[in-house]
């Protein structure tokens, strides 16, 4: 099933901000507007003539905390500093699920993490209700690190960071 790239110049850009919607998912993914936010990367299944699943990628810097508030990037055996695409958002609409829509999803975004020179994939799912994206991640080779994190507010959400290197 062929996995596509989205963005704002595709005529189905407003689709793909309408699923985001479907799947309470836009406030992470875009802007209020509906607009890309800066260094994000969208993907999608298209089944039905319209988006039933998603992806959406940031690439940033593998930043390591020094304990006093602040971070340095973490630099590889060349000598350059290292990047990752982190998910951002990701969701197939209940209705299609299981039928390896996700799967497609993930394997793409692996090989467009490693076409674009980055280190690794790493993403963030919450709790253990995602037991279908934990088992997903996992059959994939993803490392499964659980971890609390601290939203903005400084409430505590319990989960797992999924790293795999590319």
């Amino acid at each position: 099933m062929p996995v596509q790239q989205f963005s704002p110049d595709d005529g189905l850009w407003p689709d793909y901000i309408t699923h985001l919607r479907r799947v309470n998912m836009a406030r992470w993914g875009v802007a209020a507007d509906g607009s890309p936010l800066e260094d994000m990367f969208y993907f999608g299944v298209v089944a039905e003539s319209c988006i039933v699943g998603h992806l959406s990628l940031k690439r940033q810097p593998i930043l390591v905390p020094d304990g006093a508030g602040g971070a340095s990037a973490l630099v590889g055996a060349a000598g350059r500093a290292l990047e990752e695409m982190f998910v951002q958002t990701f969701a197939v609409e209940e209705n299609h699920r299981r039928r390896g829509y996700g799967r497609a999803l993930q394997m793409a975004v692996l090989d467009f993490t490693r076409k674009n020179n980055c280190y690794q994939l790493r993403s963030w799912s919450s709790t253990a209700d995602h037991r279908a994206n934990y088992a997903l991640k996992i059959s994939l080779g993803f490392g499964a690190f659980p971890a609390l994190y601290e939203t903005p507010s400084g409430a505590k959400v319990g989960g797992v960071y999924f790293v795999k290197t590319v």
